[in-house]
């Protein structure tokens, strides 16, 4: 978004995927609602070769101004979306030490070098989410995870023992994951025992990261 309008945005909801051929081959594209995050002018943005303008129109004007037929039926969609929501990203640590190999404290296990690899991938999708607020246990391989993106996006991590495998409850974790959604905490990245309890819903990253 940013390098073709200028304008950085938050995702939302995902939307319905489009797949169409290109050449010899089907093309898949994924699609989110998103909101403005920071200035929306448009206006100094500069035409290139591969695009011929920006600017914010209606929705009228939009449907009458897209070329094909799955770009409308996208943008239909999206306006059926509800607009203002916040992002609950749930993750799973990465890859740590074996509990047979590890002779410690289990709390105290650490990431694989693999791990910490894996670390560094979500970071770019919980920027796309502009999560703003960093929840984990008090493990080292929980803290571990998530310490990458805490300190690109300059946060303080909210180290939570009760979210721990340990001492983790299913009250526990769905207490973290309600209070934004109740309108508390802005977007937040929550990680939580491997199992979420029932009614908690895995976002954004699916699986491990």
């Amino acid at each position: 978004m940013a390098e073709e309008t200028g304008v950085h945005v938050r995702l939302g909801p995902p939307l319905p995927s489009q797949r169409y051929p290109v050449a010899r081959r089907m093309k898949t594209v994924h699609y989110w609602t998103g909101r403005v995050v920071g200035d929306d002018d448009v206006s100094g943005y500069r035409p290139n070769d591969e695009i011929d303008g920006v600017a914010w129109v209606p929705f009228d004007e939009a449907m009458v101004r897209l070329t094909y037929e799955h770009d409308r039926t996208t943008l239909a969609a999206a306006l059926k979306v509800r607009r203002k929501t916040r992002a609950v990203v749930v993750l799973r640590h990465g890859q740590a030490r074996s509990r047979k190999a590890w002779r410690g404290d289990d709390a105290a296990r650490p990431l694989l070098r693999a791990g910490e690899h894996q670390s560094d991938r979500p970071v770019p999708l919980l920027a796309a989410y502009d999560v703003t607020r960093v929840v984990t246990s008090t493990s080292t391989r929980c803290v571990q995870t998530v310490r990458p993106y805490a300190e690109t996006a300059d946060l303080a991590l909210d180290l939570r023992p009760r979210l721990s495998e340990e001492r983790a409850t299913p009250r526990a974790v769905a207490k973290m994951v309600e209070e934004p959604v109740r309108g508390r905490g802005g977007q937040r990245a929550v990680h939580a025992p491997p199992r979420p309890p029932a009614g908690v819903r895995r976002g954004g990253a699916r699986g491990t990261p």
